[in-house]
């Protein structure tokens, strides 16, 4: 046959037509796509002469090939666009739940080299890539000759007038909801529920920057239970440290409910909406109108032309109103200089993202004898390029003063990826004191565990939730014997993953809980994940653990550096067999002992040090 590759969309139309060209010849076939409910769509239009090609391994080699350049690339940039809009743009940001740059870039080049490899093979190749933006990609970084030897099949089309209008619209409503949502917390926190905790004008103050969850409101308890610094506020204060709590509400927490909350609970818990005015809501819309748009002069990366994926991830920017809630804790910060309080220091979650640039930024111009403290609080993977920083802009990049590390790894992750060893410290792994305290006293356990039951424990991605969710589904449900416990990460509500899985009906023998891990672990067979951090708590309850490596998305998982540690599985076959090979009890988990040593190589004990390293 000639040509030998195809590639089309992901719809039914262009799919049939590549189908219809091939015949009835055997060929081999890949998907290509973060979107999973079209991947498995795709599998039940694929002829039984064809064969399926799992990418999942050569998309994640190609991921922790250019992982390091593609961060430089970035770095690289900063140092030309260095200005607060650039700053929080998702490109710069990296945060993979947001920037599809990476992503989509580490899927063209997957099939530039699927491309050649095939080129030595007799049957047909049919590439269905799910994103325009990676087809389009694909096709102007081939060379002439390589573009001869393919077909597309691409029945898009550009937007219509119709298409464009309901898109404003839908951008218009985005931003009253944005511009309705801040005014109202504002007036009910700030007017109707007058503050009764705010950080004092008189006296340095240790200000503890943390999230309120539903979790929080749910409790009896009038002390606030941090999860993100447990205790850190109690023994700062025992330290002589004058210390207020300032509160971000997560998504869905309900204001009113906040502000009830606040009202009753004995500690200093403040939240920005008590400093904010309404103005600042206005400005922050306004600031949608200046977000970076620079669309030309970037270099290659690594032979590949990157404007369409950078321009790519600045339309997704514009129709988001995240850039504007950032910029509201750059006016929180200037609202703090206007009132003239005395922060001697921040203590901050650190991830690398866009709310707390702009809050870095505002400090540093505002407030520049404040010293800034982030704690990374988690277990990372590699792949976690939000996280990561290039020596180009060590200089320039607004990060904390100091970066408190949660463990050795992360620790390792960090120093190896820009930061220079005065900028982080090795401090303690508040969040997983119960983990921490069972791996000290685990002992194996494996028979008087069940010998059916699989937990599957997802990260905050939703594409890879909906993949665990239905690889699970497909592989155990026709088994009534084995129970299947799917635990969604805290902030992914249940219902986004099954719209994203496509699933109307869960099987029996599968069930949903909020559960912590720690009650969970004991009491089953195997934990499945894929990106999350549960892995850790896993080892530390000496429970055999599975990692499915994903077909759709960047796979980071906290145990790539120490493969042995778990079972790598990517298609459904290989998840079968992995659970019954531990089902058998042929398979044991590493001994107590090593399972400890990685525990701790992903979170350091906690000790006096671990909350000092924050106050000094």
């Amino acid at each position: 046959m000639n040509p030998y590759f195809l590639i089309t969309s992901s719809s039914n139309k262009d799919i049939q037509q590549a189908l219809n060209k091939i015949g009835n010849q055997p060929f081999d076939w890949a998907y290509i796509g973060e979107d999973v409910k079209s991947g498995l769509l795709i599998n039940e239009l694929m002829p039984t002469f064809s064969k399926k090609l799992h990418i999942a391994e050569i998309l994640q080699q190609t991921i922790r090939e250019i992982k390091e350049d593609y961060v430089d690339y970035v770095g690289h940039i900063s140092c030309r666009e260095d200005s607060m809009n650039w700053w929080l743009s998702w490109f710069s940001e990296k945060n993979p739940l947001f920037s599809k740059c990476f992503l989509y870039l580490s899927q063209t080049m997957t099939v530039i080299k699927l491309l050649k490899n095939q080129s030595l093979q007799k049957n047909p190749l049919l590439l269905i890539v799910s994103e325009n933006i990676v087809r389009k990609c694909i096709f102007e970084n081939l060379t002439s000759q390589e573009k001869s030897s393919i077909r597309v099949f691409d029945s898009s089309i550009k937007p219509s007038g119709t298409n464009v209008a309901f898109q404003n619209l839908i951008n218009k409503l985005r931003m009253f909801y944005f511009l309705g949502r801040g005014l109202f917390r504002i007036l009910i926190s700030k007017y109707i529920f007058h503050p009764k905790n705010k950080i004092d004008s008189n006296t340095y103050t240790t200000v503890i920057v943390t999230f309120i969850s539903s979790k929080n409101l749910r409790t009896e308890t009038k002390v606030f239970e941090d999860n993100y610094f447990p205790n850190l506020a109690s023994i700062a204060r025992s330290n002589g440290n004058k210390v207020i709590t300032l509160g971000i509400p997560l998504a869905g927490v309900s204001i009113i409910k906040i502000s009830r909350y606040l009202r009753k609970i004995l500690e200093p818990l403040t939240i920005p909406h008590h400093y904010l005015n309404f103005s600042d809501i206005f400005k922050a819309k306004k600031s949608m109108d200046m977000l970076w748009k620079n669309t030309s002069n970037f270099p290659l990366f690594h032979g590949i032309n990157m404007e369409l994926l950078i321009q790519h991830d600045q339309y997704l920017e514009k129709h988001h109103h995240r850039n504007a809630e950032a910029f509201l804790f750059y006016a929180l910060v200037k609202r703090w200089k206007e009132s003239d309080v005395k922060i001697e220091r921040i203590i901050m979650p650190h991830e690398g993202h866009t709310w707390a640039r702009a809050m870095i930024i505002g400090i540093k111009k505002y407030m520049p004898t404040t010293k800034i403290i982030g704690y990374q609080h988690t277990s990372i993977g590699e792949t976690q390029l939000n996280y990561l920083i290039s020596q180009n802009e060590i200089s320039i990049v607004p990060i904390p003063d100091i970066t408190v590390s949660s463990g050795p790894k992360a620790y390792q992750i960090l120093s190896e990826s820009g930061y220079s060893q005065s900028q982080i410290k090795l401090g303690g792994a508040l969040r997983y004191s119960d983990a921490l305290a069972r791996a000290k006293s685990s002992v194996s356990n494996h028979s008087n565990r069940p010998i059916n039951t699989i937990l599957i424990a997802t990260s905050i991605y939703p594409s890879e939730a909906a993949e665990l969710l239905i690889k699970s589904i497909n592989t155990f449900s026709t088994n009534q014997e084995i129970t299947m416990i799917y635990k969604p990460h805290p902030a992914l509500k249940f219902k986004r993953i099954l719209e994203e899985a496509n699933i109307n009906a869960l099987p029996s023998n599968l069930k949903t809980t909020e559960q912590s891990l720690l009650e969970l672990l004991p009491n089953v067979t195997a934990l499945l994940y894929t990106s999350s951090s549960s892995c850790a708590e896993g080892l530390a309850t000496n429970t055999p653990l599975i990692h499915l490596v994903s077909e759709y998305g960047l796979d980071e998982d906290p145990l790539a550096f120490i493969p042995t540690a778990r079972i790598p599985v990517s298609t459904e076959e290989q998840l079968r067999e992995a659970f019954c090979h531990i089902q058998s009890n042929s398979y044991k988990s590493n001994q107590t002992n090593e399972n400890t040593n990685l525990v701790f190589q992903l979170l350091e004990d906690i000790s006096d040090a671990s909350y000092t390293v924050f106050l000094d």
